[in-house]
């Protein structure tokens, strides 16, 4: 048996210990207080604390990112781009086209709306790897929330810099998308010490279905506050989520914990629980990063081949859809929140659900984290890839256009099941890297989708050309599903398990 094999056989049969039922209850077991009775029995276990908290700073942090995309529908002076030679006029007539804009202060093309709508993700790209890399080293509590609070406090300034120029939004935009860039793999590394082997996936779902609660509260809001003039109106979307930000940090110092070790208030039992599952031993929590076998694993790339397809569909949609909903099926700027919105709140809770339900697959053994990693993405990258295209055959039905976004993007999501935790299945100890690695490739496709989205539409909203721009996503989707299929893995790779516990294992045998 080769040395790689022996590695793997001997992972798996840790994980398979530490994770049956019999040996967790012996754990809860063995000297348990009657204080910690009494908090097993009635409070919310510490990891679900810190899960929640994670879910609601994400919530911040995608409102943060999506309200410019409805903001910029008020923004726009829409008669002096008319006055360009530019055609915005609706190419499906709605009743309150009346309201569909009110003039707003900028005479910005799609041209430069796309640059601006975009901005955001050139900032997102260069500091993934290395802050990975370093909440390896320090914990991922301090970079996940100095990276929410950065983003609050820029969104502060918005207004300010828009006024400026749209330069100076630019470069804002860009300096938000560093300082939420860290965010991800600061909370991989966090996930991987607080997520049991056998609840990885539904801890990260609880986690990263926050991203979905802050599309639909952004959207919704944003809609909301420009309609009702509260702080001027568009500069509202920017100061109030801001401020909230703000709080969430200062509450976040104080309930967040890097790991269970460091956490004062988590009981004996669910921490020797977590740490005998999870079992990384401190060779590994302060290991120096497999550099060159990350960047040659085939897994790795699969992940962030998949990840790159699925956010091309998911930027695309997020940034540029109000568009379309105003300017191709004319939806006012309320029924443009509203509309948007539903798609992601329906996300939030498949995102959950296809978490638990992959979870119960792997621990009752039905299938292997390898295949049900591959079914969730195929499946979830496959329905959004269809529905995407059939939205542009269906004309002005607009409750049919809805719908198919409704089934394309929330049924999409049970991807989040397949590619989306699959790091902390591969080393847990480096997943925040491998999320910084695979997320800056990702982040290119928020990059150049809403570029494409202008080039292809300036001067041409018509349902003929947003039909180009569906099809170019389907197709990038289709091709990650495919990819992921082939060399996606569920298995803990060789590079991740230290020869020390092989060593401990065998004098243990």
């Amino acid at each position: 048996m080769t040395d790689k094999s022996n590695l793997l056989n001997v992972s798996n049969l840790r994980i398979n210990y530490y994770t049956s039922n019999e040996n967790y209850d012996n754990l809860d077991e063995n000297s348990e207080s009657p204080k910690e009775k009494w908090y097993n029995r009635f409070c919310i276990p510490t990891r679900y604390v810190i899960a929640v908290w994670g879910f609601l700073g994400f919530a911040v942090v995608y409102a943060l990112r999506v309200n410019l995309s409805v903001a910029i529908l008020a923004m726009v002076n829409n008669s002096a781009i008319k006055d360009l030679g530019l055609n915005l006029t609706p190419e499906c007539p709605n009743s309150d086209s009346a309201k569909v804009t009110k003039d707003g202060e900028f005479v910005w093309d799609q041209n430069i709306q796309g640059l601006v709508l975009g901005a955001f993700f050139w900032g997102y790209i260069p500091l993934q790897i290395p802050a990975g890399a370093i909440a390896v080293k320090v914990g991922g509590k301090w970079f996940f929330g100095i990276g929410v609070l950065w983003t609050s406090l820029l969104t502060l300034l918005t207004p300010v810099a828009a006024r400026l120029g749209y330069g100076w939004l630019i470069g804002l935009r860009i300096l938000e998308g560093a300082g939420e860039s860290i965010t991800y793999p600061a909370m991989h590394t966090m996930l991987g010490y607080w997520a049991p082997v056998m609840e990885t996936t539904f801890i990260g779902g609880i986690v990263y279905s926050g991203s979905f609660a802050g599309l639909v509260i952004g959207l919704l809001a944003s809609a909301q506050l420009i309609e009702s003039n509260v702080m001027g109106g568009w500069p509202s979307v920017f100061y109030i989520p801001g401020i909230i930000g703000i709080v969430w940090f200062i509450i976040w110092s104080f309930v967040a914990f890097s790991t269970p070790a460091n956490h004062p208030r988590i009981t004996m039992t669910e921490k020797r629980f977590i740490e005998s599952s999870v079992n990384l031993s401190s060779e590994e929590r302060h290991s120096n990063v497999p550099w060159k076998s990350i960047l040659l694993s085939l897994p790795v790339w699969a992940i962030s081949v998949a990840n790159f397809c699925s956010m091309w569909s998911l930027y695309t949609l997020l940034t540029s859809l109000p568009l379309y909903f105003e300017h191709v099926l004319g939806f006012s700027i309320a029924q443009n929140g509203y509309l948007n919105a539903l798609p992601y709140l329906l996300s939030a809770i498949v995102f959950v659900v296809s978490g638990k339900i992959a979870d119960i697959i792997r621990s009752r053994k039905w299938l292997s984290t390898t295949v049900t990693r591959k079914l969730f993405n195929t499946f979830g990258m496959m329905i959004n890839a269809i529905f995407i295209v059939a939205i542009s055959y269906i004309g002005c039905d607009k409750v049919l256009v809805v719908t198919f976004l409704c089934i394309a993007v929330a049924l999409g999501t049970t991807n989040s099941a397949g590619y989306n935790v699959n790091h902390i299945d591969l080393a847990p100890q480096y997943a925040g890297v491998l999320y910084g690695i695979t997320n800056s490739i990702a982040t290119v496709a928020g990059i150049i989708g809403p570029s494409v989205v202008g080039v292809l539409t300036n001067h041409q909203e018509t349902r003929k050309r947003w039909q180009i721009v569906f099809y170019i996503s389907s197709a990038i989707t289709l091709f990650g599903a495919i990819f992921f299929l082939i060399f996606g893995s569920g298995d803990r790779q060789s590079w991740a398990i230290e020869k020390s516990e092989i060593e401990i294992e065998d004098q243990n045998i």
